[in-house]
């Protein structure tokens, strides 16, 4: 049975830092600890909320479903960093993502939250692990998702191994390029805390066995999504799978099918045509 502490507000950027390098010299092991944290009465951080609207190209008097996921970063940093938790922080790699959303959440929606270590899954470059979040209004559930992150390194067997949402685009509806400036990394950070070396700066790149820096996938997520973002109301289920990686700077293409309720998309690399990042977005559209 999980064993939940309460928060009273969610780790800051100095906090997770400082906690994520006193994990660095961590060996791993071979279980997860049954622990979790949960808060109470948690609304959006209305600067950070600001800066993440500003970034993307939000414009909405609702919270976007995948802010949550910057939002509480902090918490799960935190789970990463426990005493038990049988990995270094420093280096992981966000593998996928699903966001289950129940009902439309606002601004001045204050909302209990609980965040608690998953599985361990088999991957063939380490090992990966899920974080689950659940965010409540008064009681009913309106909002889940399911992160899943890969210690690249030691490959343990577990029960389960992981999988990847399936999407190919087979019909082109939309595309468009994008170029990505090399400091993108520093502006996702300043927003979410997320300070993980590999997508700073090639020198903490190239410590974690990268050329040079990254970019958060999370990043190509919300921006692909801003035009969706009306329609995304009440109820939705976004899953996505990030891929090989994109180094920056970089040019990009995304590319997205339509079909009934789904969307589906694909985020690669415009020169060589690799993908980054591959999704799929469930909106039932309402009819009559």
């Amino acid at each position: 049975m999980t064993q939940f502490i309460h928060l009273s507000n969610v780790p800051g950027p100095a906090t997770v830092l400082r906690k994520a390098f006193g994990t660095l010299f961590k060996k791993p092991g071979h279980r997860l600890p049954d622990i979790g944290y949960t808060l109470d009465l948690q609304g959006v951080d209305e600067r950070q909320f600001a800066q993440f609207c500003a970034l993307f190209g939000f414009d909405t008097d609702k919270v976007p479903l995948t802010y949550w996921h910057i939002r509480l970063f902090g918490v799960r940093a935190l789970l990463a960093s426990h005493a038990d938790f049988p990995f270094p922080m420093p280096g992981m790699v966000h593998l996928s993502d699903e966001i289950i959303q129940h009902e439309t959440i606002y601004p001045n929606d204050k909302l209990r939250v609980e965040c608690m270590l998953g599985h361990m899954l088999s991957h063939e470059k380490g090992t990966a692990f899920e974080t689950l979040t659940k965010l409540y209004r008064n009681g009913i559930v309106v909002w889940e998702e399911t992160t899943v992150n890969l210690y690249l390194g030691k490959t343990l067997e577990q029960e389960s191994a992981f999988e990847a949402v399936q999407v190919d685009i087979e019909n082109l509806d939309k595309d468009a390029v994008w170029i990505l400036p090399s400091n993108l990394g520093w502006q996702y950070a300043k927003i979410s805390g997320d300070f993980n070396p590999i997508h700073l700066n090639k020198v903490g790149a190239r410590l974690f066995g990268f050329k040079q820096q990254i970019m958060h996938g999370w990043y190509s997520v919300n921006r692909l999504l801003v035009p969706f973002n009306e329609e995304i109301t009440g109820a939705a289920r976004l899953e996505t799978s990030f891929k090989k990686p994109l180094f920056l700077p970089a040019k990009i293409r995304s590319s997205i099918q339509t079909d009934a309720d789904l969307v589906d998309f694909v985020i690669e690399d415009f020169q060589e045509k690799w993908p980054h990042v591959k999704g799929r977005l469930s909106i039932p559209r309402k009819t009559g």
